[in-house]
């Protein structure tokens, strides 16, 4: 069973490498990623004005896209090499209030513009 949590990190650090990625794509090729901010039915629908969109939701998913990596890569520190308790609980912690952050801006800003 302790196999498998340490693989949760590696999965939570790879997450937001590609949260990484997304927000890079959305601010310097103006590409909003649709499988990570959009719903299915909302994903073939055009945005209103996608240049606010990405204004608006750029740091919202920056900021959850570095701490969701830094939690994973603070998991396979704490699983794999040495202990780090503290601050792995710590950036547990900024994970999930920016978890709800990020839901919720989304969630506002896709009423918003779709």
């Amino acid at each position: 069973m302790q196999d498998v949590t340490n693989l949760i990190g590696v999965l939570v650090l790879f997450c937001g490498i590609y949260c990484l990625y997304a927000a890079f794509q959305m601010k310097v090729r103006g590409e909003i990623n649709t499988s990570l901010l959009l719903t299915k039915e909302l994903m073939y629908k055009t945005c209103k004005d996608k240049e606010a969109y990405i204004q608006e939701m750029f740091p919202t998913l920056l900021i959850f896209a570095v701490a969701t990596t830094l939690c994973g890569a603070l998991d396979v520190i704490n699983s794999y090499v040495v202990e780090v308790s503290i601050p792995y609980f710590i950036s547990l912690g900024v994970f999930l209030i920016t978890f709800v952050l990020f839901v919720t801006k989304s969630s506002k800003l896709r009423k918003k513009y779709y």
